[in-house]
C-alpha cells in the first residue's frame, strides 16, 4: 500500500476522507460476504448489492458507485450484458469483473466493451485490492 496516496493507511478511503461507494454484484451469497468483508475492512463503503444482474442499471443510476464488482456468469442475467448496460449510461464507469472461470473469451469480451480488470474467483486479498486500487487511480 503506497503510503502518500492514502494518508490514512485505508485504501477505501478517498483524500477528503470519505469512503469510496462499492457496488457487488454477484449469484453467490458466499462471495457477496467475502467481497463485502474485504472491502469493507479497508473502509470502502458497500453501497448496495445484487444477486443478479436484473435492475443493476438502475441500481447504478441511483447509487453513482465509484467502482462495482461485477460476476461474470449469473444464472437470470450475466455480467457481460450488464456492462454493456453500464457502459452504455456511463462510458466512465469502473467495472471489475469477477468470474470463478478462467474463460479468456469472456475476460477479452469484457475488456473490449470497458471493463477496467479482471479477478478470478475466489479472489486473492491482495490481487483483489490492488486491481481496485489501479481502477481508482
Amino acid at each position: 500500500m503506497a503510503a502518500d496516496t492514502h494518508k490514512n493507511g485505508f485504501d477505501g478511503l478517498k483524500a477528503d476522507g470519505t469512503p469510496y461507494r462499492v457496488l457487488v454484484v454477484d449469484d453467490s451469497i458466499i462471495m457477496r460476504k467475502i467481497l463485502k468483508k474485504v472491502l469493507g475492512d479497508e473502509q470502502y463503503e458497500i453501497c448496495g448489492e445484487a444477486e443478479d444482474g436484473g435492475g443493476v442499471l438502475e441500481l447504478y443510476k441511483s447509487l453513482r458507485p465509484d467502482v462495482v464488482t461485477l460476476d461474470i456468469f449469473m444464472d437470470q442475467v450475466d455480467g457481460i450484458t450488464v456492462l454493456k448496460e453500464i457502459m452504455a449510461f456511463d462510458k466512465s464507469a469502473k467495472i471489475l469483473m469477477l468470474s470463478g472461470a478462467e474463460e479468456k473469451k469472456s475476460i477479452i469480451e469484457a475488456v473490449r466493451l470497458g471493463a477496467r480488470g479482471y479477478v478470478v474467483k475466489p479472489p486473492d486479498r491482495e490481487i483483489l485490492m490492488e486491481k481496485i486500487r489501479k481502477i481508482l487511480e
